[in-house]
Formats: structure tokens, C-alpha cells, sequence
């Protein structure tokens, strides 16, 4: 259970990067990330 408290402070700060970088943050990404996750 730890671990995907640590994803998801991961997944806020890669949003809060892609943010800062480029406005909105794109979907694909994120859905790709959400994919990854549900892999693992």
C-alpha cells in the first residue's frame, strides 16, 4: 500500500512539471500512466 502512495505523489508532481512546462497536461500521458499502474 505504500507504494501507491508513492505513485501517486509521483503522478502529482510529474502533472505539477508538464504543468508548469505546457499549460495543460496532455491525456495520453497520463492515461499510458494510469495503464502502467494498473499493470503493476
Amino acid at each position: 500500500m505504500g507504494h501507491g502512495t508513492g505513485l501517486f505523489q509521483q503522478l502529482d508532481g510529474f502533472s505539477t512539471t508538464h504543468r508548469a512546462g505546457q499549460g495543460p497536461v496532455p491525456s495520453s500521458p497520463l492515461r499510458d500512466y494510469n495503464v502502467m499502474t494498473r499493470n503493476n
